[in-house]
């Protein structure tokens, strides 16, 4: 199955030179300005990682950076989220692991509850030392790094009117206010463009970029609000990380570039959220998807996560995309909540086409060893 999408109907996949990464001993092919974990996705490679304590199997979860899931060893440096690194041509990535792929099963049922770290230990300082290089090597945390990385590099400090952390729709919309009234304003994000979940959102939403209200994509809303910001003065500073705020108001930035001190007269925080996952057994098998990351992966990435997805969740935003799922040949398996019916008509509108609808339900189980393949 050919996952990447050709033809995206509501926005335009940019993709880069074809790059070839290697892993696990073959060559992948991928295109620059897609991520590691992206382009693992779009040839079938759903384990990134192995838990620490149980060795369960973990894949792209998040999308965004916000979980541990990705954690892969990426030219030679351990410890990298996938999910952030953009992959380029000669690459090398491996998963952290030291022992077989059977070694898992094994410690299932040595340890059916995991491994007890801080109790399997003896009188014997031998024997304690070899114990620790074993788990040290079970728990898949990585090995040292082969290169130390460079030293980063201090800029002079800048003075602006307003600093803004957090490119989202909020953090534009905010930007393009103030400097269109006069203020310098750095807005900066942490991604490689600023929007946050509003630049995958192919469901209508409310919002404007110059005070006229209109309903239109999030997609579409994200390129006014740039637009609008970037027409306002607003200087904006993508892949940027603010790290650091001492009590005098100085804010530390390190991007590619090396390290800005930026002291700002006043300071906006618009970082936004991320989704948390559900409670149920087995809720960290690969492919399972929070909403926002599978909207990442379709309308961002444009790659198919998969030939039938059951939807979890009835808000608009989640039953407008699931309605798009069918234009890339992707089967709605079903959708459930908890609440008591879809909200609007939509549930009409799934039931005719077929799609099963699960209301006043939640999930209690994911079935699956190396994967998900049911829900309970």
């Amino acid at each position: 199955m050919e996952r990447r999408i050709e033809d995206h109907p509501f926005t335009r996949i940019e993709r880069g030179s074809e790059v070839t990464i290697e892993f696990a001993g073959r060559a992948v092919r991928g295109f620059e300005g897609e991520s590691v974990a992206m382009t693992l996705l779009a040839d079938g490679i759903t384990i990134l990682s192995r838990s620490p304590k149980y060795q369960r199997p973990r894949g792209l979860f998040c999308g965004a950076g916000g979980c541990g899931n990705c954690l892969m060893r990426i030219d030679g440096m351990p410890n990298v989220r996938a999910c952030r690194t953009p992959v380029h041509d000669g690459m090398k990535v491996e998963i952290q692991k030291s022992f077989p792929v059977a070694m898992p099963r094994v410690i299932e049922t040595l340890f059916p509850h995991g491994i007890p770290y801080h109790t399997l230990f003896t009188h014997f300082r031998t024997i304690n030392e070899a114990f620790l290089r074993i788990t040290r090597r079970v728990a898949a945390a990585g090995r040292l790094p082969e290169r130390w990385g460079e030293a980063v590099k201090h800029e002079e400090q800048r003075e602006v009117d307003l600093l803004i952390v957090g490119g989202g729709g909020a953090g534009l919309a905010a930007a393009g206010a103030a400097a269109g009234v006069g203020a310098s304003v750095l807005l900066v994000e942490r991604d490689e463009a600023p929007g946050g979940y509003l630049r995958s959102a192919s469901a209508p939403v409310t919002g404007s970029a110059t005070g006229e209200e209109r309903r239109k994509r999030g997609i579409e809303l994200t390129r006014d609000l740039i637009a609008h910001a970037e027409a306002q003065g607003v200087e904006i500073m993508t892949d940027t990380t603010a790290v650091a705020f001492d009590p005098e108001g100085r804010i530390a930035l390190v991007h590619p570039g090396g390290l800005t001190v930026v002291i700002p007269k006043r300071t906006i925080f618009t970082t936004g959220a991320y989704d948390l996952p559900l409670p149920f057994v087995n809720n960290d098998l690969p492919g399972i998807f929070t909403f926002h990351a599978l909207q990442r992966i379709v309308n961002l990435a444009g790659i198919l996560p998969g030939e039938r997805i059951l939807m979890i969740g009835s808000n608009s935003e989640v039953l407008h995309f699931a309605c798009s799922l069918p234009r890339f040949g992707i089967r709605l398996g079903g959708i459930i909540t908890e609440s008591p019916a879809l909200e609007g008509t939509m549930g009409e509108e799934f039931t005719e086409s077929g799609v099963p609808i699960f209301v006043n339900r939640r999930i209690v189980r994911a079935v699956g060893r190396e994967g998900v393949e049911g829900v309970e």
